[in-house]
C-alpha cells in the first residue's frame, strides 16, 4: 500500500509496524454486511531512509509426538534412619496437644467380677478322683451349666474334666489287661479240668515220666516175649488216646502209633533191634510235647 501524505504529524512513540499476519487476521463471518467489514490499518513510518521491512514468514506448526505412557513408579523403600524420618504434621501435633491437655478422655468399661466355683464343679472334681467316669460325665455337664450361666467355665470344672479323662483312659487299659487274665486263667482251668483223667492215668506209673522213652520195654528173653512187652506199651497209650484233651490228643496218638509201627516190624521180620527202636522212640516222645503239657496243666 502507499504511505499517507507528509503533513500527517508523527507519532510522538517510537515507530511501529503492524503488518497482517495472514494465520491471525480476523474472518468476518458470512452474515455480517459486506460494507462493515472490518479493514485493516496500516501506518506508516516516517520518512526515513530505513528499509521496509517484509513479513516473517510464519513458520510450520510443529508435530506433536504421540502421547507416550508414563513410567511405571518403581517401589521405593526407606530404611528407618534417623535422617529419613520426617517431622510430624501439624495435625499429628495438634492431636498429641490435645491428648495431653486433657481433650480426650479413655473410657471406662464395667468390668464383671467372676464368681467363684460352684458346688457342682466341686462335686466333679472329687468324683473325677473317686470314680473317673462319672467325674468326668459330672464335669461335662458342670461346665456347660457354667458357660451358660456364667459366660465362662470355672477352673476346677477343666480339672474335672482333664483329671476324669486321664484317669479313665487308665482305668479302661486296666480293666482290658484284667478281663484278658482272667479270660487265660478260665481257659487254663477249663484245660485243666478236661486233663484231670489224662493227668492221673499217665501219673499212674512214675517210670513213665521219668524215661526219655515214656517207658517203652527192654528186650526180652526171646522175640515173642519182647512182642508181648511192646503190646502192652502200645495199649496203654491207646488208652490215653482215648481220655486225651483235643490239644494233646495229636502228640498221643503219635506215639502210640511209633510203637504200633516197631511191633509190626519185628513181628514181621522176627528180628528185634533195640538201639534202633529206642532211638525211634526218643524222636517221637520229644516231638510229642506230652512233657511240656503235664509241666502245665497236670499239676
Amino acid at each position: 500500500m502507499a504511505p499517507l501524505t507528509d503533513d500527517v504529524p508523527s507519532p510522538a512513540v517510537q515507530p511501529h509496524f503492524d503488518f497482517p499476519n495472514p494465520a491471525s487476521a480476523p474472518v468476518a463471518p458470512a452474515w455480517y454486511p459486506a460494507q462493515q467489514q472490518p479493514t485493516t490499518v496500516v501506518q506508516a513510518p516516517p520518512p526515513i531512509s530505513a528499509p521496509i521491512l517484509q513479513p516473517a514468514p510464519t513458520a510450520a506448526p510443529a508435530v506433536q509426538p504421540p502421547p507416550q505412557a508414563a513410567p511405571a513408579v518403581q517401589p521405593q523403600f526407606f530404611s528407618a534412619s534417623p535422617e529419613r524420618v520426617s517431622e510430624p504434621s501439624p495435625a499429628a501435633r495438634s492431636f498429641v496437644a490435645a491428648a495431653s491437655s486433657g481433650g480426650f478422655a479413655l473410657e471406662r468399661h464395667q468390668t464383671r467380677v467372676r464368681s467363684g466355683n460352684g458346688a457342682l464343679d466341686w462335686i466333679a472334681f472329687v468324683l473325677a478322683f473317686l470314680a473317673p467316669p462319672v467325674g468326668l460325665l459330672v464335669g461335662i455337664g458342670a461346665a456347660v451349666a457354667d458357660s451358660r450361666n456364667k459366660g465362662f467355665v470355672a477352673a476346677i470344672a477343666k480339672a474335672a474334666i482333664g483329671i476324669g479323662t486321664a484317669l479313665s483312659l487308665v482305668l479302661s487299659v486296666a480293666f482290658v489287661v484284667v478281663t484278658k487274665i482272667d479270660n487265660d486263667q478260665a481257659a487254663h482251668n477249663a484245660i485243666v479240668a478236661s486233663s484231670r483223667a489224662y493227668c492221673t492215668k499217665l501219673k499212674s506209673n512214675p517210670a513213665t515220666l521219668a524215661s526219655n522213652t515214656f517207658g517203652w520195654p527192654s528186650p526180652g528173653s526171646t522175640i515173642p516175649a519182647s512182642i508181648a512187652a511192646m503190646k502192652t506199651y502200645e495199649s496203654s497209650w491207646k488208652s490215653l488216646a482215648a481220655v486225651a484233651p483235643a490239644d494233646i490228643l495229636a502228640g498221643t496218638r503219635r506215639v502210640e502209633s511209633a510203637a504200633a509201627a516197631i511191633v509190626s516190624s519185628v513181628q514181621t521180620t522176627q528180628t528185634l533191634d533195640d538201639a534202633n527202636d529206642v532211638a525211634q522212640m526218643q524222636n517221637v516222645v520229644a516231638a510229642s510235647g506230652i512233657v511240656t503239657w503235664v509241666s502245665d496243666y497236670c499239676s
